[in-house]
């Protein structure tokens, strides 16, 4: 990917499911389509899916959220 021109990844280490995936995706476009770096698009999409977890199930596992990481330049 870097060598084809992407200046951001962002991946997840471990399989997660659909939906909390679909959470963090449409949370971090929202974010950086507004204008926001990636890094701070990424930051806030893991704590709304956080706190999506902790509504609905009371605890905000990491599995859900800890296997996505971005990579990249920040820009």
């Amino acid at each position: 990917f870097k060598i084809a021109g992407a200046k951001n990844i962002l991946m997840s280490v471990w399989n997660v499911p659909d939906e909390e995936t679909s959470w963090l995706m449409q949370e971090f476009y929202k974010r950086y389509f507004d204008g926001q770096s990636p890094a701070s698009s990424f930051k806030g999409a893991r704590q709304a899916v956080r706190n999506r977890l902790i509504e609905r199930d009371g605890t905000d596992n990491p599995y859900f959220w800890g296997a996505f990481v971005l990579e990249g330049t920040g820009s």
